[in-house]
């Protein structure tokens, strides 16, 4: 038992009426993010303690609860994050403090120049946390369904490959022919 997924929709339904539709907005993304996190955490906790079809299963059942109670949500669950780069910034830096001769040249070798012509970089990031979790449900579906066939067709063909290694070398393993 995982109590995190009736708290999460417990405190969503609860905020929904409460805050701002925007503030809702970026509470709801996060604490589903979070929540599908802490689904999957719980799954691999599972899946070690009782095996991997209990893990899968549970993950499976908690994830369709989650996506079916949100729908009421009636909200937009993608955001835009912006971050700086600095990644040109930091190399221009290194460079002005390891040639500490080349700050006076006139030149475009000149440091400073450098360091100047190096600003941050804004990137922008889409997250949906309900495509992630439409991702993570999917997954967690082909996964347990891969277990589940595995289980029925290894025996199989298991048995097809001992049944051919029985037949003559001639002899028509498939098909219905004579043997």
């Amino acid at each position: 038992w995982c109590p995190v997924l009736p708290r999460t929709l417990a405190c969503l339904s609860q905020l929904y009426r409460t805050v701002d539709n925007k503030i809702f907005e970026g509470l709801a993304q996060d604490a589903v993010s979070a929540c599908t996190d802490t689904l999957l955490s719980c799954s691999k906790a599972i899946a070690k303690q009782k095996g991997q079809e209990d893990g899968r299963l549970f993950l499976v059942m908690h994830l369709l609860k989650l996506r079916e109670q949100i729908v009421p949500f009636d909200i937009d669950f993608s955001a835009t994050e912006m971050g700086l780069d600095f990644g040109d910034t930091r190399t221009a830096l290194a460079k002005l403090v390891s040639q500490t001769g080349s700050i006076f040249k006139w030149s475009t070798e000149n440091a400073l120049w450098r360091l100047a012509r190096a600003p941050p970089r804004v990137y922008h990031t889409l997250h949906n946390s309900k495509k992630d979790l439409e991702r993570e449900l999917k997954q967690a579906c082909e996964s347990f369904i891969m277990m589940c066939a595995g289980q029925v067709a290894d025996p199989l063909v298991s048995w097809v490959r001992k049944a051919d290694s029985l037949l003559p070398d001639g002899a028509v393993a498939r098909g219905g022919g004579a043997v």
